[in-house]
């Protein structure tokens, strides 16, 4: 019976990370650098892998506004998107008008005291 046989998936995925894990711990001993240099290069990579994953980010984020932008514009699967319901509009404008007018009693003035002194 062989040994690779054996051993099941895990235990070979265990091995393979541990082997590699020891062979970057080797790489690095025994790099013709010294620590402080390892340690900022590795250190940059990190920081540039950084920024390119914010820079993605922000790229994906764009599409997805644009797309949902779009969606609301032409509705799902590029059909026209359906006319927005007059009496909704009617609505907004009244709630719009309540917010103005509730908005104005809460900043008039207080009387807090309760009288004269």
């Amino acid at each position: 019976m062989e040994v690779s046989e054996a051993l099941p998936d895990k235990q070979r995925v265990r091995s393979f990370i541990l082997g590699g894990l020891a062979g970057l711990a080797a790489g690095i001993l025994f790099a013709p650098r010294s620590g402080r240099e390892v340690r900022g290069s590795i250190a940059d990579r990190v920081w540039e892998a950084r920024d390119r994953g914010r820079e993605r980010y922000l790229e994906a984020q764009e599409r997805l506004r644009e797309r949902v932008a779009r969606e609301r514009e032409e509705g799902p699967a590029g059909e026209p998107a359906p006319r927005p319901d007059p009496r909704a509009e009617e609505l907004r404008t009244r709630v719009r008008e309540l917010r103005e007018r509730l908005r104005e009693r809460s900043d008039g003035p207080r009387d807090v005291g309760g009288g004269s002194a």
